[in-house]
């Protein structure tokens, strides 16, 4: 009775039932293992996730040869925060930095210097607040040779509307659009249009649009550390400039009225008789052109070998680089009604001195009635030419 009553359930029966059930019994076993599974994943890969660490990478990179010494170095990081930055000089001294806001970067401060190597290590911490350190080191180009520029005015000072400056080289500068491209001015209250323009291939200056407008102070950057001048040379400093523009004063000479006007914030304050150049001899005519007062003199000397003068004259200011002056001569007595002098502005005692003590270097002098241009030699053409011309000598 056992043998059969087994022989009939669902264990029994003949070798195909079995095989049949079997088949079943697989289906859903694994049914049963899939349902038990998550993501589609298997049970053998689930397990914790790596901890990712707060490395600090640089730029430029770890190792970098012939690095410019005034180009900005930067340490980041891309997963959580900088802690802490040491950045060392061949000494083992420290430079300093800027750390971001959200302290996922540091700037280094400073320049470096030529030729060395520098060693920096930094620490961040991941969002686990697991803190890793990371290295790294960079090297200084090593330059043929170094080049001093200057500026060819002193710092501080108030000018007249008309002041231009520039920027000197004791050698050509190869590279005028680099060395141009670090250097700004800039004016306030306002701004003021205005472009560098090389005159030579040892000197870049800067002129404003038209005339500066009164009382504007005006700041000059010139990064020219480790500015590429030339093939294996590089500045060797950086240049900076402050002055102030006083009040407007534009002076007019006319050589045929024989008169000297003074403009003052756009109005007429004097009228004042002269005396220019001798129209006899082109040696002595005072020249047409747009100049500047270029310095001051209480006394200065007048000598020329060529026309045997030697004399001594009070409340002189020198306008062009050729040797034209306005001073004091009382003893011309053609003031007012001819022109006679050597190419100077003959103006009396009294004018001379009241004209003096109000101008400033920088105030315009406009001549005009000549028959004579300012030479093209002459080194103080910043105003000869017109603006479009002048930006055409920019490198930028």
């Amino acid at each position: 009775m056992r043998r059969l009553l087994y022989e009939n359930t669902a264990f029994g029966g003949d070798m195909k039932t079995r095989r049949t059930i079997a088949a079943i019994a697989l289906v859903v076993l694994a049914g049963v293992i899939t349902g038990c599974s998550t993501g589609g994943g298997s049970l053998a890969g689930a397990g914790p996730v790596a901890e990712q660490q707060a490395l600090v990478t640089a730029d430029p990179a770890d190792g970098t040869q012939d690095v410019n010494p005034a180009a900005p170095v930067t340490l980041r990081t891309g997963i959580g925060q900088i802690t802490e930055v040491q950045f060392s000089k061949p000494d083992g001294g420290r430079l300093d930095g800027v750390l971001s806001e959200d302290k996922t970067s540091w700037k280094l401060g400073v320049d470096l210097g030529f030729g060395k190597t520098y060693s920096w290590t930094a620490k961040a911490k991941n969002d686990k607040g697991t803190v890793t350190e990371s290295k790294g080191s960079l090297t200084t180009l090593a330059p043929g040779r170094t080049v001093q520029a200057r500026m060819d005015m002193g710092d501080g000072g108030t000018y007249g509307v008309g002041q231009t400056f520039g920027i000197k080289f004791p050698s050509p500068v190869q590279d005028k659009a680099a060395v141009q491209k670090r250097l700004t001015v800039t004016a306030t209250p306002a701004p003021v249009e205005g472009s560098w323009a090389w005159v030579s291939d040892t000197e870049v200056r800067y002129r404003p649009a038209a005339y500066w407008p009164a009382n504007t102070h005006v700041h000059v950057a010139a990064k020219l550390y480790a500015a590429p001048v030339a093939p294996g040379a590089y500045g060797a400093n950086d240049l900076t400039l402050d002055f102030d523009i006083g009040r407007s004063r534009i002076m007019r000479g006319n050589t045929q009225t024989h008169r000297f006007l003074v403009e003052d914030n756009g109005v007429q304050t004097a009228d004042y008789p002269a005396s220019y150049g001798a129209e006899n001899d082109p040696g002595k005519v005072t020249p047409n052109g747009n100049y500047v007062i270029m310095s001051k003199h209480e006394t200065e000397r007048m000598k020329n070998d060529k026309y045997n003068y030697d004399v001594m004259v009070n409340k002189a200011m020198r306008f062009s680089s050729n040797g034209e002056y306005t001073h004091a001569y009382s003893q011309n007595p053609n003031i007012g009604r001819s022109n006679s002098s050597h190419g100077c502005v003959n103006l009396r005692d009294a004018d001379a001195a009241a004209l003096f003590g109000s101008s400033l270097v920088g105030d315009p002098v406009i001549i005009t009635g000549s028959s004579v241009e300012m030479p093209a030699y002459a080194t103080n053409r910043d105003w000869q030419l017109p603006y479009a011309q002048w930006k055409a000598k920019s490198a930028l």
